[in-house]
């Protein structure tokens, strides 16, 4: 048998003619295959903006649905026959059907209706349901004498998540059958009965509600909704409570504040509390004490909570420092003079009261560090003799403050 040698020997690059093929036949896999996928996304775009606007056009009919008279709807098994063109084409070319029935499939029910929407792009339409209901006052088989209750209302909606309360009241339907109970009926479910025209309920959260009542009659027959009513609350974000100044600490440019708070109990999740000094923020922390180096300067601080979301509660009480109380000491201490000779020698010391509006009770007068006498005055006179020392005066203040040295002199 004989083989072309030629064909498996490799080109000037270095590959051989059945490597070329190969890579070839790669690419083209790949090409075809990112070709596919790249459809199949623009198709799934393009379909989720078919359903988006499907979607809304379901719930622009199902709005103008719940505008229209109750006994205008009507109930066939396709067309309702009511005030509405069936089917209806949309204007972006979207095919629109309505279907009626019963709810739960029992006449004398309320009437649920269903709007499916869609166009010949879409595989499954999208269908949007609805129930019905007629004005108070006209029992659901149309028979007189089972009125509904009246005059629904949202007496207080006070509290948040598990401490809030929502108080319903009615008035008593004009009927002369006798009414069992009341039944109570948070977001079209039943959630309680009632004996008389008042309910109240615990719904555990901060979450928007609707409510409508019926009556119940002696002979079990439940009359139609009376109005309805939404409770709402805003989100509650508490700030702290009771900022005060703990104390202050150092002196001088040294000095700080010391600051506390109450956190309060919220069922949000807390980040941080953020502490703001004349208006600016100026730290945060996640306990509820902060402190602040303040020097001489007086502030003004309050204090907000961060909560999660992005959320920040008002401010709470805010709190002003007082200007550091300080003791200075006497000033311009010097020697007046000397008296006596020898072993008789005397000096004579004087000194500038510290302006303070604390009032002193006495100074304090030191020799080489060790206190010698005390005086209500401000000159001193001492027995020195032949010896020199070093001399320094203090204040003694109203509740036993003492002072700083003042400066110093030293005899001849």
């Amino acid at each position: 048998m004989y083989i072309n040698k030629k064909f498996f020997l490799k080109n000037s690059q270095g590959f051989t003619l059945i490597e070329l093929i190969i890579a070839m036949f790669i690419i083209a896999l790949l090409t075809v295959g990112l070709i596919r996928g790249t459809m199949v996304a623009l198709n799934t775009a393009k379909a989720n903006k078919e359903k988006t606007i499907a979607v809304a056009i379901a719930n622009e009919k199902i709005e103008i649905l719940k505008g229209m008279d109750y006994e205008s709807i009507g109930l066939t098994d396709e067309n309702p026959g009511w005030e509405l063109l069936h089917p209806e084409l949309s204007e972006d070319g979207y095919n629109i059907y309505y279907y009626s029935s019963w709810a739960g499939g029992q006449e004398g029910s309320y009437k649920q209706v269903m709007v499916s929407v869609s166009n010949t792009e879409m595989r499954v339409p999208v269908e949007v349901v609805t129930r019905l209901y007629p004005a108070p006052g006209i029992s659901s088989g149309g028979e007189p004498g089972y009125p509904s209750p009246g005059n629904l209302l949202v007496a207080y909606d006070d509290g948040y998540g598990p401490q809030r309360e929502i108080e319903l009241v009615w008035d008593v339907p004009e009927t002369e059958r006798e009414i069992e109970r009341y039944n109570v009926y948070r977001d079209s479910g039943l959630i309680g009965a009632a004996l008389t025209e008042l309910y109240l309920d615990h719904p555990g959260n901060d979450d928007e509600h609707t409510y409508y009542v019926t009556a119940v009659y002696d002979d079990e027959t439940e009359s139609l909704p009376s109005n309805s009513v939404t409770a709402s609350t805003e989100p509650y974000y508490p700030s702290p409570q009771d900022l005060v100044i703990e104390g202050y600490s150092g002196s001088g440019s040294g000095r700080q504040v010391l600051l506390s708070w109450s956190i309060p109990e919220t069922l949000y999740t807390i980040l941080e509390c953020r502490v703001y000094r004349d208006g600016l923020l100026v730290g945060s922390t996640e306990s509820g004490t902060y402190q602040d180096q303040i020097g001489k300067n007086n502030y003004t601080y309050y204090v907000t909570i961060y909560y999660e979301g992005d959320v920040e509660s008002d401010p709470g009480n805010s709190v002003t420092t007082e200007p550091e109380i300080t003791y200075p000491p006497p000033q311009n201490l010097a020697i007046a003079g000397y008296s006596g000779r020898g072993n008789n020698r005397r000096v004579n010391l004087q000194w500038q009261a510290p302006d303070s509006p604390i009032a002193i009770v006495e100074y304090r007068i030191y020799r080489n560090s060790q206190h010698i006498g005390s005086t209500t005055d401000i000159d001193y006179s001492i027995k020195i003799g032949k010896n020199n020392y070093t001399f320094y005066v203090t204040a003694l203040y109203e509740g036993d403050v003492e002072s700083d040295p003042g400066n110093s002199v030293t005899t001849e």
